[in-house]
């Protein structure tokens, strides 16, 4: 059982578009994480779980979602970054790209467990002046950088960026253009 960080449009609540990461309908099972994210239950044999399918294994979303967390912790004794290389040298900022044993680093992510655990050990490892921001890529790649959102989204764009906050991620929201008035 593998968690995955899945992306929602909350305009369409529970309908058929709400779900922005491909492959997923109505009937996936999740929790919700943060406006806009959710976590998912993928299986080798069956991909995306449905509700009916995590209903089989003897769990509800949230019983299952604490025991993959739990799994996840436990496997947190080993961490590999290397450093965040763009195509152009010095493109990226100062960041690591993580790799996490036996799952995509991105589904570390998906519980507060396993954030935190992630979490801590990438603030002493880098000691950051910043607050970490996170960037998942394609192939739910994750990226940590010692910079703001904003100097971030510069090279990367605003979508896939969050931030720490309490073992959530929270999508990191471009800044608002002030109204002025005439």
């Amino acid at each position: 059982m593998i968690p995955r960080l899945a992306w929602r449009d909350e305009r369409y609540g529970t309908g058929p578009y709400a779900w922005i990461t491909a492959g997923l309908n109505t009937s996936t099972a999740y929790v919700r994480l943060s406006r806009g994210l959710a976590c998912v239950f993928d299986t080798k044999e069956h991909g995306a779980l449905s509700h009916q399918q995590v209903g089989h294994l003897g769990f509800n979303e949230h019983q299952l979602w604490n025991a993959v967390g739990a799994h996840l912790a436990g496997l947190a004794d080993t961490f590999w970054v290397r450093p965040a290389l763009g195509s152009d040298p010095g493109q990226l900022l100062k960041g690591v790209e993580v790799q996490a044993r036996g799952h995509t680093a991105a589904g570390w992510l998906a519980h507060p467990q396993s954030f935190q655990k992630l979490h801590q050990h990438l603030v002493a490892t880098l000691r950051p002046r910043h607050e970490l921001t996170y960037y998942v890529g394609d192939g739910d790649t994750l990226f940590a950088f010692d910079a703001t959102a904003r100097q971030v989204a510069q090279t990367l764009g605003w979508d896939r960026l969050m931030r720490y906050s309490l073992g959530f991620p929270l999508l990191a929201v471009p800044p608002r253009t002030p109204m002025r008035f005439t």
